[in-house]
Formats: C-alpha cells, structure tokens, sequence
C-alpha cells in the first residue's frame, strides 16, 4: 500500500510524553505535519479529542489512518467500530504500525474489530483493578483525593478571561503550567461545580404548614379561620339553586 499516511498520537496524563509515539508514526511514513496528538485523555471516549478529529478530518479515499498501538486510537469498542466503518466508507485504510489492513479482506476487517474488543476489555480490567485498589486505600485511612491542580481564584480567572476572548486554550496552558486538557475541563465544567455558594445559611428553616391550622407570626395580625359556608338543606323552588344564608338579603317584616 502505497496511499500517503496520517498519523494519530495519544498519551493518557499531561506529564506524559508522546515522542516515542511520533518517532514510531514517522518510521512508517507519516510526515511531520501529518501526525495529531492528543494530550490528557484516557482513550474510552472520544468526547474533545482535537487530535483525532483532525486526523479524521485529513484522511481521503486511499489514505492510510495510522496508530502505533489500538489503545492508542480507541479504548471504547462501539465508538471504534463506528469509526472503522466510516473509514471503511469512505476508502481510508487502517494502519497499526507498520501494517495495513484492507477491509476487501475478511481478516483485514475483522481483526481491528477483535482488537477494539480487546482494547475495552483491558480498559474495563484496569479500571475494576483501580477502584479495588481505591477501596483497599480508603478503608486503610490513606486514600485523601485527589487535589486540583489549579486553585479557585485561578480557575475563576482563566474562566473569566476566556470568556471575554482574547486569550487561547494554549497561552492558558502556558501560563499556568498545565496541560491544555485541563484548561478545557476548567472552561466546560457544569456551572454547579464551579462555583461553589459558600454564604453561611440563616437559622430561619422553611416549613410546609397545613392550611386548616395557620399559626400565628409575631407582629401580625392573628389569622382568622375562614367561616363554613351553610348551604340550605333544599330549595323550596324545583330547578332553582337557593342562595345561603350570607348572600341572603334582610328580609322585611311579613304583613299580616
């Protein structure tokens, strides 16, 4: 396969490095300009991934879509499998390293799908492995959280400025020291957890009152219960609703 080659890197943590990644991408053929790196994702979802939507987006019929390693492209079977076949539609094959594969050949199709299967599979197992380890750490006293990187007032900013523009993900990122991911996670979190009400409550606690019993509030007037309206027992007049006794009129005396 002769068909120019795109490349995709991802590394999980900001501190992590991808140069292994690129230096491999670059052995195969990808050019420099044709290599996109994501920083700071897991790799189980494809949510905010500007390097592989880039590199999805550069891809053409007869193009080669490039990773060094599966976990490296998807960890999530059902969205590597909807990736695979729109490339698959659109005549851009897969290369894992050094091969490619073509999807005219049943093994060349059902391969990639075995290992997306493996990738979430081992996904799955480090995260079971984690959170057992999270529960041993915390039923011992050791497991404190995990702190944020960037303090409030500092996130207070970057969203302030952000908004009012000016300003990139990446100068951001470089003036505070941080990943571009985090600076993205800061700008897109939920309002509710960014900012945090932290005004002292009154003592006065709101109460659901039953209106057949209203009580009394000091310095107003006392409530007064409302008077039962009396109905008449029956009218003397067939088809005509009598009126009660307090939309009654004074009648006058009877002549005798």
């Amino acid at each position: 396969m002769n068909g120019t080659r795109v490349g995709c890197a991802r590394c999980s943590t900001d501190e992590q490095d991808v140069v292994i990644q690129t230096e491999q991408l670059r052995a195969v053929g990808v050019p420099e300009d044709r290599i996109y790196i994501d920083r700071g994702f897991s790799g189980t979802t494809r949510r905010n991934r500007a390097g592989l939507d880039q590199a999805l987006a550069a891809v053409w019929n007869g193009s080669v879509f490039t990773v060094t390693k599966f976990d490296r492209f998807a960890r999530n079977m059902a969205e590597a499998n909807e990736i695979l076949t729109d490339l698959s539609g659109r005549g851009v094959l897969f290369g894992l390293g050094g091969s490619v594969y073509d999807w005219n050949d049943p093994f060349g199709r059902l391969f990639p799908q075995t290992l997306a299967m493996v990738a979430e599979f081992e996904a799955n197992l480090g995260n079971l492995r984690t959170r057992e380890g999270m529960a041993l750490a915390k039923k011992s006293g050791k497991l404190k959280g995990k702190q944020p990187k960037l303090l409030e007032p500092a996130r207070r900013s970057i969203c302030r400025r952000y908004a009012e523009g000016g300003v990139s993900l990446a100068d951001l990122a470089t003036e505070y020291s941080v990943g571009r991911s985090t600076i993205h996670r800061i700008i897109h979190e939920p309002e509710t957890a960014r900012w945090v009400d932290h005004t002292p409550k009154t003592d006065v606690t709101l109460r659901s009152r039953s209106f057949s019993a209203p009580t009394a509030v000091p310095g107003f007037p006392q409530p007064r219960r409302p008077s039962a309206i009396q109905v008449p027992k029956r009218s003397r007049c067939r088809g005509i609703l009598a009126v009660t006794s307090a939309e009654r009129t004074p009648r006058t005396a009877r002549s005798r």
